[in-house]
């Protein structure tokens, strides 16, 4: 909206936005084949080899199974460390665009430049993260070393430790 808003009003962005939003969500609803429960997953196919045939499950989930899930208290954790630490991103990125504006001085569109670019870098290393990551996990498992979670932590500690250089 910050490029766009100047020219065609605040709320055209977000019409252009949500339009083909609409229509890819309805497209994917009717041309997309709904896959079977379990089907792709390998260690239930080798679980239930013997049934003949792929092994689908009909179980769905309740109220009561997703609560069942802050019964555990790492999970409780883990949930917790995740509401705490998206706030502050959230806050930055609903906020940047107007500090860089306003208090920078900066035009509306380039501190939607600065934030779009802040957002492409995020995504990027998210992915990043998650193939090395997987790949980590993968490779450990592979070979024995364990569960992997010692290389994953490692891993996790270093980038975070690296996000804080400058580039």
């Amino acid at each position: 909206s910050g490029l766009l808003g100047p020219a065609l009003g605040w709320r055209m962005p977000f019409v252009l936005i949500a339009a083909p939003s609409m229509v890819l969500g309805v497209a994917g609803v009717w041309l997309l084949p709904e896959p079977r429960r379990g089907a792709t997953e390998d260690a239930l196919q080798r679980k239930f080899r013997g049934a003949g045939g792929q092994f689908t499950y009909e179980e769905r989930i309740s109220v009561g199974k997703a609560a069942a899930i802050f019964a555990v208290p790492s999970n409780l954790l883990i949930f917790l460390q995740a509401i705490a630490g998206c706030l502050p991103w959230g806050v930055v990125y609903t906020f940047l665009n107007d500090y860089l504006s306003q208090q920078l001085r900066l035009s509306v569109p380039h501190a939607t430049v600065v934030v779009t670019a802040l957002n492409i870098g995020a995504s990027l290393g998210a992915l990043a993260g998650g193939f090395v990551g997987q790949w980590v996990y993968s490779r450990e498992r592979r070979e024995g070393g364990g569960s992997g979670v010692g290389s994953l932590t490692c891993l996790m500690g270093s980038s975070t430790l690296l996000a804080t250089l400058p580039l």
